[in-house]
């Protein structure tokens, strides 16, 4: 049935709404400060690259030694869950506990829906876990929104759930 639809919609720009905002968190308040680290990691990736690059024509079989040149070269010095934890730890939230939970929950959804492996599962419970996943990603939204402007206290972590946080 079309039940389904929307929530799996809801997920998907939910997903997207917290990547985008710990990506613009991170560009604009950490990563300046992780600058020595960064240039760190460009300057290895450098070196290993030009090195693969020099030994390619050494290869009777280089094509493997290509595709990791390749992915090597497109290499980022941090990626989204190390991005997250900096955001989640800058925030002054707890990384460990239910923000490292809320992490793998995202990354779960996102994926397959992203990739549309998705299983078309329309049962009961699959429609309450994609309601719960919503409502956990979009009370993270809220929170880390929340932090951004000052707030500290009580906040509704699901409002599916009718859970709630200290932020």
């Amino acid at each position: 049935g079309n039940a389904i639809v929307p929530y799996r919609i809801r997920l998907l720009t939910l997903g997207s709404l917290l990547e985008s905002l710990v990506q613009a968190i991170y560009a604009e308040q950490i990563k300046p400060q992780k600058s020595v680290e960064t240039a760190a990691f460009d300057a290895a990736k450098q070196q290993v690259c030009n090195l693969l690059k020099e030994n390619l024509s050494q290869q009777t079989d280089p094509a493997g030694f290509q595709r990791i040149l390749r992915i090597l070269t497109n290499a980022e010095a941090t990626n989204i869950r190390m991005k997250f934890d900096y955001v989640i730890e800058h925030l002054g939230l707890n990384p460990e506990g239910e923000w490292r939970q809320l992490f793998d929950l995202w990354s779960a959804c996102r994926n397959p829906l992203s990739h549309r492996i998705a299983d078309t599962d329309e049962s009961e419970q699959s429609v309450k876990e994609d309601m719960a996943a919503t409502s956990n990603i979009a009370g993270a939204i809220n929170c880390i929104i929340l932090k951004l402007m000052g707030y500290s206290g009580y906040v509704q972590r699901s409002a599916f759930e009718d859970r709630y946080v200290m932020i």
